[in-house]
């Protein structure tokens, strides 16, 4: 898990790219329902920027980044931030579609 959070590779693109096309996707749906406001779509986007920072190993305020010789604390802790985003992402999209 520790590499996959350090090294870019062709596997966390295609998962950025579902994400953001999967989000892209309930908001066009969020739209035709005639339910999307700015703040909700500036919500959405903040969101994936949170999704793509912790996947493409940016520095945060208080956890620094992956590298070789991390603490497992700190993979741990990003992991569960990623699982948090991304389940507070789908579940507000999930929340404004029905």
């Amino acid at each position: 898990m520790k590499s996959f959070l350090i090294y870019d590779s062709l596997i966390k693109r295609y998962v950025l790219l579902t994400v953001g096309l999967i989000i892209i996707a309930f908001m066009i749906a969020i739209f035709f329902k005639g339910e999307l406001e700015i703040d909700f779509a500036i919500g959405a986007v903040c969101g994936y920027l949170n999704i793509f920072l912790l996947l493409k190993n940016y520095r945060f305020p208080l956890i620094p980044e992956v590298k070789e010789d991390s603490d497992d604390l700190v993979m741990y802790t990003r992991v569960s931030l990623l699982i948090f985003f991304v389940l507070i992402e789908f579940g507000f999209l999930l929340a404004a579609l029905f």
